[in-house]
């Protein structure tokens, strides 16, 4: 990160919806990433669930703590689209996934995911996939038990470093440019406007 955009997060009102999304979910809103977790102060949760009810974003209520609500948000067709490769299919049916409608496997990790945040065992691998990691990295994390990764960023990377390190710069700048947008005063619709449907050549300025 730029000493530029640092100084301007330094700046913000990080309690803001708005600046949380830009710093947690930037990838995603500029149109290079299928999902993202959001993680927000419980008080703030119906906000989410206002801003996303009608949107072409879809959202997903992973897990409430007395404090925090952690959302998934995604976009439908896409994730559903990666969920129908067959790499994925089988992966997840190696976690004993029989029902491939996505109400169900979100329904299933969520409980999961609840029961690892209340006792931090047994990490629900599979929210990977719904994260839209690649298959050989969560395969690769599960394999080696998160140890013997080729690198960590975004995820931990097992195949194909430098593809995945070109991504995660891809990233990156997609971090930069929407602190930049949102502190000029756009919106965070306003930036999903302009980047919905984007390519990675064109979703970062």
């Amino acid at each position: 990160m730029s000493s530029e955009v640092f100084q301007i997060i330094k700046s913000m009102n990080l309690k803001n919806l708005e600046i949380q999304l830009a710093i947690q979910c930037a990838p995603f809103i500029m149109g290079i990433k299928i999902s993202n977790l959001l993680i927000v102060q419980r008080e703030n949760a119906e906000y989410v669930e206002e801003m996303f009810k009608n949107g072409e974003i879809s959202y997903f209520i992973l897990c409430e703590t007395q404090n925090k609500t952690t959302f998934l948000l995604y976009r439908l067709n896409e994730l559903m689209d990666y969920l129908s490769k067959r790499e994925v299919i089988n992966l997840l049916a190696v976690l004993g996934y029989k029902n491939h409608m996505l109400f169900e496997i979100l329904s299933c990790i969520r409980k999961k995911y609840e029961a690892y945040m209340a006792t931090s065992k047994k990490f629900p691998h599979e929210l990977g996939l719904i994260l839209g990691y690649p298959v050989e990295d969560v395969y690769g994390f599960m394999a080696n038990q998160g140890q013997n990764f080729l690198y960590a960023g975004y995820w931990k990377v097992y195949e194909n470093i430098k593809e995945k390190q070109r991504m995660f710069e891809k990233y990156n700048q997609a971090k930069e440019t929407a602190i930049r947008l949102v502190s000029s005063g756009e919106s965070i619709w306003e930036i999903i406007d302009k980047y919905s449907n984007n390519n990675l050549q064109n979703a970062v300025i």
